[in-house]
């Protein structure tokens, strides 16, 4: 097999695309200094009010928002540490017929793992699978950050996992769980290629 050179990406950036990049960068760059690294972050209600403005969703705002929060930037933390406590939780809630569960936390050393379950209550329409897309937000005195571990499950369950650092400690009395929308600006079709054939194996 023979060598091949890479290929550039197709590349047809011009002077409209560098205007709008820089005025992005210096707003980022004008909010991370007013911020000074603590959490601001608006509320629901003006996030509805800005949908009709800008044309987007709740959900996509919250995706683009989640990353000007400090520390926020995409990393790869390490595994979770040590185990030091497994803590009931049982924190419930129905939203449009959807029960979700916060059962426990896995206290680590460097981190907490958030377990969530999500359950269809209303079981007489056929569903295929949930897809959630959802972020869990958690406030306190420290800063968390929460990142998405596992999500499994099938038909009318699903279960999700988050892992926050730093780890949360107890009691978390003083602690607050919110489920926020979050879905891609772009939302590209998925390919599928149906095995539909009899094969035999000689």
């Amino acid at each position: 097999m023979a060598w091949t050179e890479f290929k550039p990406i197709p590349n047809e950036y011009n002077d409209a695309f560098k205007s709008i990049d820089e005025q992005i960068l210096r707003l980022l760059t004008e909010r991370m200094k007013l911020a000074n690294g603590r959490r601001y972050y608006p509320p629901t209600e003006q996030l509805e009010a800005w949908t009709g403005i800008l044309n987007m969703t709740v959900p996509q705002m919250h995706s683009v928002l989640l990353h000007l929060l400090p520390n926020s930037h995409c990393y790869f933390p390490e595994p979770p540490d040590e185990l030091v406590n497994v803590a009931p939780l049982l924190k419930k809630t129905v939203v449009d017929g959807i029960e979700y569960h916060m059962t426990h936390a896995m206290h680590y050393r460097n981190g907490s793992e958030i377990a969530i379950e999500i359950r269809l209550l209303d079981d007489r329409e056929h569903v295929d699978r949930m897809h959630p897309q959802i972020h869990l937000e958690v406030t306190g005195k420290e800063q968390y950050i929460a990142r998405r571990d596992r999500v499994g499950g099938g038909g009318s369950h699903t279960h999700m996992t988050f892992f926050v650092t730093p780890s949360i400690a107890e009691p978390i009395e003083g602690v607050q769980f919110r489920l926020i929308p979050v879905a891609p600006l772009v939302d590209k079709p998925r390919v599928e290629v149906i095995l539909d054939k009899e094969v035999r194996f000689e």
